[in-house]
């Protein structure tokens, strides 16, 4: 099949959809599907920009884009580049340019599906230009796609455009990560607790309001402040938008010694050394998150994961088995929760790893993602 997959941000900008559809055009590609993903140019364009997708066999058109903000841009022309595909692959939010996929339905009878990810988190003025575009296109676009993706249905029942969404239309499909990469590779030195003196707790992500990470800063500082815990650091493979403010907090909160920031701008095989050199991955975010692929991530290297207690992200945990999730705005029952996790013994901790592991194998795995989302456009 011809596909083309259209989506507001794309490496090496960091983003989850970006990521997601990253592994989707390379795994069809895979497959020996034709594959093209549209999306919008940032800045300068350099030359070895789209070497590594042309390693993996498929194509990236990056779009002269105007209005670009968040998860939106308006690239004009994008409907007469969908001529002659034959399926469109719609990653939704894309404010400004998702018309376009409808637009060449209607012109052309081009078939699309379109994966919603997530709302949109904007505020002020953008919020309010947000609510006139849903008003004015997104009952539209929803109602002529083919199928919807949801990665998680229980974000989904709580998201705020899922009136749109008939039931025929719907279907879940979990976001995926790649296991080989992914895996547990703990050195016999990092496997040993007992060589250790310190706990290192991991943060995954961009610096986002919602990410919560004042409430990590405020877990620390209860952890670091009991005599019963070993010393605990934090290691933030992210950074951007809130991060000089965190940083200013942490110094004001005596933990500018507990944290190491590295890029966010990370290969995999580079994240997935940091998961397994870490103890817990911390998903703080109080709203926001439709799925946590860093939870699933981390889940894929054995790394279990304490993770807030909200739609899109409780998903990702069973409860005391490969991880724990704390009660959503709460430093203290976060801080209770590491200290839980950080008392259990060895071979209690040891048995939680295995079965994040098996959790991943079982659902997070990106070749059946990829081979559940062959059969789906095939059925087309």
């Amino acid at each position: 099949m011809k596909i083309a997959q259209i989506v507001s941000t794309f490496w090496p900008r960091v983003g989850g959809m970006g990521r997601v559809c990253f592994d989707e055009a390379a795994g069809l590609a895979r497959r020996n599907h034709q594959v093209t993903v549209f999306t919008p140019q940032y800045g300068e364009q350099t030359a070895d920009e789209d070497e590594l997708p042309k390693q993996f066999g498929f194509e990236v058109i990056r779009l002269q884009s105007f209005l670009r903000s968040d998860n939106a841009a308006y690239l004009p022309g994008l409907v007469e580049r969908l001529r002659g595909f034959d399926l469109a692959h719609l990653h939704y939010p894309f404010y400004l340019s998702a018309q376009s996929v409808w637009r060449a339905r209607k012109k052309f009878s081009l078939k699309y599906v379109l994966t919603y990810h997530m709302d949109a988190q904007v505020n002020g003025l953008k919020k309010v230009a947000q609510k006139m575009y849903d008003w004015h296109w997104v009952k539209k676009i929803f109602e002529e796609a083919q199928k919807i993706i949801t990665i998680d249905k229980d974000h989904l029942d709580s998201a705020d455009l899922r009136r749109f969404v008939r039931s025929e239309q719907l279907m879940e499909i979990y976001n995926g990560v790649d296991l080989d990469v992914f895996s547990p590779k703990r050195s016999a030195q990092e496997s040993d607790k007992k060589n250790l003196t310190d706990a290192r707790l991991l943060f995954v992500g961009n610096l986002l309001s919602f990410k919560r990470f004042d409430l990590i800063l405020k877990a620390l500082l209860l952890l670091n402040q009991s005599a019963n815990n070993p010393n605990c650091v934090l290691t933030v493979a992210g950074g951007g938008f809130g991060g000089e403010k965190y940083q200013a907090m942490a110094e004001r909160m005596g933990l500018a010694d507990k944290i190491k920031v590295i890029s966010s701008d990370l290969n995999r095989n580079d994240l997935a050394k940091i998961y397994n050199q870490s103890d817990a991955l911390i998903v703080s975010s109080d709203s926001g998150e439709s799925f946590s692929l860093a939870a699933a991530e981390a889940s894929a290297c054995g790394l279990p994961v304490i993770a807030s207690n909200i739609a899109g992200v409780r998903g990702r945990v069973e409860d005391g088995q490969t991880g724990y999730l704390f009660a959503s705005g709460s430093a203290d029952d976060l801080a209770e929760k590491i200290e839980k996790f950080l008392s259990l013994p060895a071979q209690q901790k040891k048995q939680m790893s295995e079965r994040s592991r098996a959790l991943a194998e079982q659902k997070y795995d990106i070749k059946k993602h990829v081979e559940k989302l062959e059969k789906l456009y095939l059925s087309l």
